[in-house]
């Protein structure tokens, strides 16, 4: 789905840039600009800056450059940043479980349920996103209770123990349900439509691994 050029500006100019790099870096303010580690290479010294007035974050040590939506993706693209923190999370068990054995099961089943519980957080936009009640949300956005926030920051990956976060993403959730209901016709039809995609199976491959 491509969004309207006017769109993504309003975005630009409703979320500063340092709230959305903030979600990942531990920013100072410095006279007009913010200051911190950078978060695509490991230093000691601050050299990732953002300016909100000029509305774009400079890294120094890696030389990248961009807005809110630059620093988003493609470096810390959802899946990218799931995928490293599911890495990480699972390795710091395999260290705690060889050093206590007998508190293994109990670690497994913990780490399990928090991977799925922020799968489904995360899936719920997954599905929906192309829809028309969640594109209808998009194109008229209020910022009730700051739940543009919570999105940004589920994007960002913060979707495991923020509670800030959760609370938002349960409201938005909430919000979605009850804008469904008032255009229940395009919500049936978008609802039928995923589930049908769900069931059909991917044809035609012309890999050794796919039937002749």
């Amino acid at each position: 789905m491509k969004f309207p050029p006017e769109f993504l500006d309003e975005i630009r100019a409703r979320l500063p840039v340092s709230e959305v790099a903030g979600t990942r870096v531990k920013l100072r303010k410095e006279g007009r600009e913010w200051r911190g580690l950078s978060p695509f290479s490991s230093e000691k010294t601050p050299s990732f800056f953002v300016n909100d007035q000029k509305g774009f974050f400079h890294d120094f040590s890696s030389g990248k450059h961009g807005d809110a939506f630059a620093f988003l993706d493609p470096v810390f693209s959802s899946g990218v940043y799931l995928a490293m923190t599911g890495a990480e999370q699972a390795a710091a068990v395999v260290d705690a479980a060889l050093r206590e054995p007998a508190t293994e099961k109990a670690r497994l089943r913990k780490l399990e349920k928090r991977q799925r519980a922020g799968m489904r957080r995360f899936s719920f936009f997954i599905y929906r996103f192309n829809g028309p009640v969640m594109r209808q949300m998009f194109r008229q956005p209020r910022n009730t209770w700051q739940l543009e926030q919570g999105v940004i920051s589920m994007l960002a990956g913060d979707l495991f123990d923020t509670p800030k976060v959760l609370w938002r993403l349960r409201l938005f959730q909430l919000v979605y349900g009850l804008c469904g209901l008032r255009d229940f016709t395009r919500w049936r039809a978008e609802h039928k439509y995923r589930l049908e995609q769900a069931r059909s199976e991917f044809t035609g491959g012309t890999t050794p691994l796919d039937k002749a």
